[in-house]
């Protein structure tokens, strides 16, 4: 009878861990088939959320609201329109340049009354050309012949071809100065002025491709986008929240 009752002991013990492995059992099983249920509806629930803080570029790039909002308030310049800026600067330092070794020649030069007035007439003409640059007149903006890129063009190689036609009558040295100061000024003027009847054709090549009608088209996209930006950041100050709930850093 103490053997039948150990041997039913025994058998209890067993069945009960027996269950107790399959309710474990069970339990992962049932956890296992859930994970691929919660891991697609969190996908799905992600997917979603970037799709409404997402939205598609005309080049069909997926970028975030954010960043859309961010580019709005803080415009940049397109490419083309850079290099417009560029060139405005190169012809910029060229004048400067050409008027500097204007003074060159005066300085180092043995020149006469005529070589001279035409000295101080370029240097004249190289101021005139960086006013225009930067539009700092009225006389350069309303004016047809230095406002159209074609005629300033041809203006600006006039400039460069005068400056390389008055080194041709420079025979002798002035005083304290030797004939190789001389030869290097005369070189300098005659690399500068190639450099302003440089950028010349390259004005009347861009009038003549129609390129000052996208420059100034760039400049009024440009000045529309910077006004609309600062609309925008006015708005945004007033309602931070709005830039928050897309996931933007005011930082």
């Amino acid at each position: 009878p103490s053997i039948v009752i150990n041997n039913s002991k025994l058998n209890a013990r067993v069945a009960a861990a027996f269950e107790r492995v399959n309710h474990r059992d069970f339990r992962n099983k049932k956890s296992s088939t859930n994970e691929p249920n919660m891991s697609s509806s969190t996908e799905a629930e992600w997917d979603r959320h970037e799709r409404s803080t997402q939205v598609l570029t005309e080049e069909g790039n997926r970028v975030s609201r954010a960043d859309l909002l961010n580019a709005e308030m803080y415009p940049k310049r397109r490419f083309l329109h850079k290099m417009f800026i560029l060139v405005n600067f190169i012809t910029i330092m060229i004048a400067l340049l050409y008027g500097i070794g204007q003074f060159v020649g005066i300085a180092f030069e043995q020149v006469n009354a005529t070589q001279y007035v035409l000295r101080v007439y370029v240097i004249a003409l190289c101021g005139l050309v960086i006013l225009n640059e930067l539009e700092w007149t009225s006389f350069t903006t309303s004016s047809k012949l230095l406002n159209l890129w074609i005629t300033r063009g041809l203006a600006y190689t006039f400039f460069g071809v005068l400056g390389l036609e008055e080194n041709g009558g420079v025979a002798s040295v002035g005083e304290g100065a030797s004939s190789k100061m001389r030869d290097m000024g005369i070189l300098y003027i005659e690399v500068v002025a190639w450099m302003m009847v440089g950028i010349g054709c390259l004005y009347f090549v861009m009038g003549c491709l129609c390129l000052q009608i996208v420059c100034n088209k760039m400049r009024e996209d440009y000045k529309f986008r910077k006004q609309r930006g600062k609309e925008k950041r006015k708005e945004v100050k007033r309602n931070p929240q709005l830039f928050t709930e897309l996931g933007g850093d005011m930082a």
